[in-house]
């Protein structure tokens, strides 16, 4: 458990520390605030369900039946990448004094790398030619010294899923599946004061009045529910397996932005303003939020191979978001039989 927490902490302290902060002076407009909320919330509905699918995609389209002759199973780990719109993050992040910013040439179109290390379980079916996996990813950088230490940001993430594949074609070197599958994910990426986050303020539109916070502590918030049909086909060859597979689905998602800190001002003749522009739990000892909902459709092609040694195999897998124009790659270690 210890080497694991190491690891998960190398790997976030590598993701937190690429980023740095950028402050500006000019006060934020609330409608441009709006305008960068809806850009983003729309991006990251495409992004997010590529990153859910993060685990089990095990380089064997159908494992086989758990009654048989050895019991068919298996359970390893998976730890992977997928890509965020850097663009949009940044656009939204500057209107609360913060900016992410790499201290690292990496190209926009590659993206704002978002890792993920899932633990994962399969078993086969009985009678008909079926298996059933289950994920689950959980990271916490706040209980992580290390983190905390060297940089004001922070990173919460959940993963949990699962799914059924039946096996339309099961012969020895070739194997067809056809599945279906669920995935929850939640994240929070967070930027603490005063280190990360200046006060900052707020011109109100058509008044010359303005809300300013103090102390901040700002946090980028998203969900996603994906419900994904998938195809997936693979070659057995002893020591490797190659494997390619295609999926589908349906994303119902919430992103947007919270700010923790004390505002200033009698805010209460402006909020009902405020709401209309997607700003709620408005109060002055707590700060405020704003959360949109987005569901769209989400397509994603994925494949690669695996290594075969007895009953051990190591997965290598890329994967492209088609319709969001986003990175993914994993790397997997399970026991199976």
């Amino acid at each position: 458990m210890k080497k694991t927490e190491k690891v998960l902490s190398l790997c976030v302290l590598i993701f937190l520390l690429t980023t740095g902060t950028a402050f500006t002076e000019e006060k934020a407009n609330l409608k441009d605030l709006h305008a960068a909320v809806d850009s983003f919330s729309t991006s990251i509905a495409k992004s997010l369900p590529f990153n859910s699918t993060i685990g089990l995609n095990w380089s064997d389209a159908y494992i086989g039946q758990l009654v048989g002759i050895p019991p068919h199973f298996g359970f390893g780990t998976t730890f992977g990448i997928t890509t965020l719109d850097i663009a949009l993050m940044n656009n939204l992040l500057k209107h609360f004094e913060s900016e992410v910013l790499f201290d690292f040439e990496i190209p926009d179109w590659f993206g704002l790398p978002l890792p993920a290390i899932t633990a994962d379980f399969r078993i086969g079916g009985f009678i008909l030619p079926f298996d059933i996996g289950f994920k689950i990813a959980y990271l916490d950088s706040s209980n992580w010294g290390l983190l905390n230490e060297f940089t004001p940001f922070g990173l919460e993430y959940m993963l949990i899923g699962g799914d059924v594949r039946y096996a339309l074609i099961d012969r020895r070197l070739v194997k067809l599946s056809l599945g279906l599958g669920f995935n929850h994910l939640g994240g929070v990426f967070s930027i603490t004061g005063p280190d990360g986050v200046k006060p900052f303020y707020f011109e109100v539109e058509e008044t010359e009045y303005s809300i300013s916070v103090n102390n901040p502590n700002v946090s980028l918030a998203w969900q996603t529910n994906n419900i994904e049909l998938k195809t997936q086909v693979s070659f057995i060859h002893f020591i490797v397996t190659p494997y390619v597979g295609l999926g589908l689905g349906y994303g119902w998602s919430k992103a947007g932005y919270k700010v923790n800190g004390r505002v200033d001002g009698n805010t209460s003749q402006f909020k009902e303003h405020l709401s209309s522009l997607g700003i709620t739990n408005f109060t002055e000892a707590v700060g405020f939020e704003s959360i949109m909902d987005v569901s769209d459709f989400n397509m994603r092609a994925f494949g690669g191979l695996s290594l075969n040694l007895a009953v051990f195999k190591f997965d290598f897998t890329a994967m492209y978001n088609i319709l969001g124009n986003n990175f993914g790659a994993t790397f997997g270690m399970r026991f199976q039989l």
